[in-house]
């Protein structure tokens, strides 16, 4: 008897990056639920931070994009979501990712204007260098990036 096997398709590798994964902050919350959604997904996640306050989310400590860029996981990854509420140096990276990753930004815009560096500003057009930009509160944000790359506007991306 013939046993037809069906080639698995391969896990995607994920790569979240937050500058920072803190109790009791609104945007650290979202990075958790989003870990917990794709890593109950079964696809195989690698987290990138600065500081991690949780035990339970396994986190690679970077502190510069060059570090980042340079991390075996990051650079294997098939898609790179970006936590960004802030600037971060960390988010440098977008401008080149890893050279083959489809790469989201979640703009999660909670944070008031006047807490903003200055650089965000500067550094907002390599926000539109990603695949995909999903912003809640931002709409216009997220249809921008997604305009730029012939994405659906709704945010889904690509």
């Amino acid at each position: 008897m013939r046993r037809w096997f069906l080639k698995r398709a391969p896990v995607p590798r994920i790569s979240v990056v937050a500058p920072q994964i803190l109790a009791g902050d609104g945007i650290s919350k979202g990075v958790r639920d989003m870990i917990r959604a794709v890593t109950g997904a079964g696809w195989q996640v690698s987290v990138f931070t600065r500081a991690n306050e949780f035990g339970d989310i396994r986190a690679h400590v970077v502190n510069s994009a060059n570090e980042l860029s340079q991390h075996e996981k990051f650079r294997c990854a098939d898609v790179i979501i970006y936590h960004f509420g802030y600037f971060d140096e960390l988010f440098e990276i977008v401008r080149r990712g890893n050279g083959r990753a489809v790469q989201i930004i979640v703009f999660h815009n909670v944070t008031p204007s006047e807490f903003h560096c200055r650089g965000i500003q500067a550094r907002r057009p390599a926000l539109f260098r990603a695949d995909s930009a999903v912003s809640p509160r931002r709409p216009a944000l997220a249809s921008h990036a997604n305009k730029r790359q012939g994405a659906d506007p709704s945010g889904a991306g690509r």
